[in-house]
């Protein structure tokens, strides 16, 4: 998988990833620093490249532009440390790299991760084009009977409260100042390993963990047994 970094992420963390084994180019040593943002989706098209940026602005073009392609990963985080920074890139590349090979615009926040997805088949399968919960829980690869209570839209401390200490699938979920507020409970479960196909099935959800936080990383993607960036 190829990356091409904006301009806004720093060079340390370009570093640091490509030191991980990363195919990856900052937009700084291929293109002009006046180079528009679409001209630089246009470069992430052609090589085939996957965009990361902390540019909102990005999100927004390929929602209007309804393209399918390149794939966006969007980091909404306020921190500025390159090894926290590269390490939760890393996680969320190795936890959905499938989504990012066949389209998706992927958000990143201190609290949580959503991917929504941007080929025909998962623009197709997104909560608002399905009829039912039924249908919708068809198109995730689950029974409706497995499809966790009512898909109820509730706040991010009501899911705390309902569901400690487990990973929990989003979908129909809101942001606001760049964290996550509010989401329908899709599925949940103590170990994150059970909802790896959940995740991968649905064209657009968010990921949280409603235990303790150690680190962002960790919140977002921490691998099994409580073990970061493996």
């Amino acid at each position: 998988m190829k990356l091409l970094v904006d301009f806004n992420v720093s060079r340390h963390v370009v570093d640091l990833l490509r030191k991980r084994g990363f195919d990856i180019t900052r937009v700084g040593d291929v293109l002009s620093v006046r180079t528009p943002d679409e001209a630089i989706i246009a470069e992430a098209r052609r090589i085939n490249a996957v965009v990361i940026s902390h540019d909102q602005d990005f999100t927004a073009i390929l929602a209007t532009t309804g393209a399918t392609t390149p794939s966006l990963i969007n980091l909404r985080m306020t921190y500025v440390d390159a090894d926290r920074i590269a390490g939760a890139i890393t996680a969320v590349i190795e936890t959905v790299a499938d989504k990012l090979d066949a389209g998706a615009i992927v958000s990143q926040t201190i609290s949580a991760i959503s991917i929504r997805g941007r080929s025909a088949e998962a623009v197709q399968n997104r909560p608002e084009n399905l009829r039912s919960r039924e249908e919708f829980a068809y198109a995730g690869g689950m029974n409706a009977e497995s499809v966790s209570g009512r898909c109820e839209k509730l706040s991010i401390a009501e899911i705390e409260q309902r569901f400690p200490d487990q990973w929990i699938v989003l979908v129909d979920y809101d942001f606001a100042d760049m964290n996550l507020t509010a989401g329908a409970v899709f599925a949940h479960d103590r170990d994150r390993a059970a909802l790896r196909s959940t995740i991968k099935s649905l064209a657009d959800c968010a990921v949280i963990w409603t235990g303790k936080k150690t680190s962002p990383v960790a919140h977002l993607l921490a691998p099994e047994r409580g073990r970061v960036g493996r």
